[in-house]
């Protein structure tokens, strides 16, 4: 969540990941494992005496062979006719409430791609970056084009990136943000 014009920058959730302990003590209890594949490739360097480099995955739940702990799909993962275990990977997301403030401008809510290669601060600053630039004076737009073109370009970015993962974002701006684009507008 983004606070104060951009000043502050808020996490309101936590990354459902295998590895957390928590995650990792549930997935286990219902019957399944969380692992991390290594890889031996050749590394000809002469500075490597063995020829070979270790490669390590990112640690993943089985069954789905998924690197996160919670997600809505994925049948692979949950449906026990392909061989999954509805309570390992589970759809149930973690919920805050809290009141909406005068100063609060937006918040971003993003699948793991997203997140995968930029963490919070660069995920507001794109957004930010986005919603601020000069528009054609030709063609006047909308807070709600200024969130279209600020989710365009964070997921651009992604791409930039090389994310392997999709990549879903929506944003939800605030009476904050909508002041500060128009306000820059002007300026």
């Amino acid at each position: 969540m983004s606070i104060d014009n951009g000043s502050k920058i808020v996490p309101l959730t936590s990354d459902h990941k295998p590895e957390n302990p928590e995650e990792q003590k549930r997935i286990e209890q219902n019957g399944g494992k969380v692992y991390q594949n290594q890889s031996q490739i050749p590394d000809p360097s002469p500075s490597n005496p063995t020829g070979t480099q270790t490669l390590i995955g990112p640690y993943r739940v089985f069954p789905g062979r998924l690197s996160v702990s919670r997600t809505i799909g994925d049948i692979e993962a949950k449906d026990e006719r392909y061989g999954g275990n509805p309570k390992v990977v589970i759809p149930t997301p973690e919920i805050r409430c809290f009141k909406i403030k005068p100063n609060y401008d937006y918040i971003v809510i993003g699948c793991d791609g997203v997140f995968e290669k930029l963490n919070n601060t660069d995920v507001c600053n794109k957004v930010w970056e986005a919603s601020l630039q000069p528009e054609d004076l030709r063609i006047p737009s909308t807070v709600h084009q200024r969130c279209g073109s600020s989710i365009d370009m964070l997921l651009h970015e992604c791409v930039n990136e090389k994310t392997l993962d999709n990549i879903t974002a929506v944003i939800i701006g605030f009476q904050n943000y909508e002041t500060h684009v128009e306000k820059s507008r002007t300026t």
